[in-house]
C-alpha cells in the first residue's frame, strides 16, 4: 500500500495504521521538552521519572538524587522504571555502573549496591562519602511506554501513545531503526503486541 499524507481529522492515514485492533487503548503524556524535529507516529516511546514522554532510545541524564555531606557513604532513592543495563550513578570521582542482573557495580570498590529495574529503587554504599554539596545523579534509559500513534509536530508538547493492543510491526521504530527482537519482547510484557 502506498504511503499517503491524507489528513482524516487530526489523524493522517499512517497514524491510522498504527493501531492493528479495535481494542487499542490510548493514552496522552506530556512530552518531556517540546518537539524540536518531527517525531514520526510508531516510534517507541518511554516516560521519565515524571511521567514525561521520550522517545525509547533517549538517555535520561542529571537526574539529581542526592547530594554529598562529606560523612554519608550510602544513599538510595527511586527513579522509575529502568532498562536493565543502562544505569549509572556518579560523584564524579566513584561510579555505579549496572551489569543488567540487578547488581550496581562500583569502579572503585566492586559491588556495593542494586536495583529494582520494575520501579527503578536503587541502593548503593560509595568507598567514601561524597563532599559537601556534590550533587549524586543518575543516568539511564527508560523502559517502553508505547507506541506513538500520531505523528509529533515541532512544537507539540504533548502526544497519544498506544499503551495496550494490537500496532502494525512495519511502522514500528527505534530512532531510524526497526526495533531488535529484544525490543519486541519488551513491549509484548507492557501487552503491546507487534503483528
Amino acid at each position: 500500500m502506498a504511503n499517503h499524507n491524507a489528513t482524516i481529522g487530526k489523524e493522517s492515514l499512517k497514524d491510522v495504521q498504527i493501531a492493528a485492533g479495535d481494542n487499542c487503548v490510548t493514552r496522552t503524556y506530556d512530552f518531556h521538552l517540546p518537539i524540536s524535529e518531527e517525531l514520526e507516529a510508531g516510534h517507541l516511546m518511554g516516560l521519565t521519572p515524571e511521567m514525561e514522554l521520550v522517545p525509547f532510545d533517549s538517555t535520561i541524564s542529571g537526574t539529581t538524587i542526592g547530594n554529598g555531606d562529606d560523612a554519608t557513604t550510602d544513599f538510595s532513592n527511586t527513579l522509575g522504571a529502568v532498562m536493565p543495563g543502562t544505569l549509572t550513578i556518579t560523584d564524579r570521582i566513584e561510579t555505579f555502573t549496572d551489569n543488567g542482573g540487578g547488581i550496581l557495580v562500583s569502579d572503585a570498590a566492586g559491588i556495593s549496591g542494586n536495583v529494582d529495574y520494575s520501579t527503578g529503587a536503587f541502593a548503593i554504599s560509595f568507598k567514601a562519602a561524597p563532599a559537601v554539596d556534590v550533587p549524586i545523579t543518575a543516568d539511564h534509559k527508560p523502559v517502553p511506554a508505547g507506541i506513538l500513534k500520531r505523528t509529533a509536530e515541532v512544537g507539540d508538547t504533548e502526544g497519544d501513545v498506544i499503551t495496550f493492543g494490537q500496532v502494525n510491526r512495519k511502522h514500528l521504530k527505534v530512532g531510524e531503526a526497526f526495533p531488535s527482537a529484544t525490543q519486541l519482547r519488551l513491549l509484548e510484557t507492557k501487552h503491546i503486541y507487534p503483528v
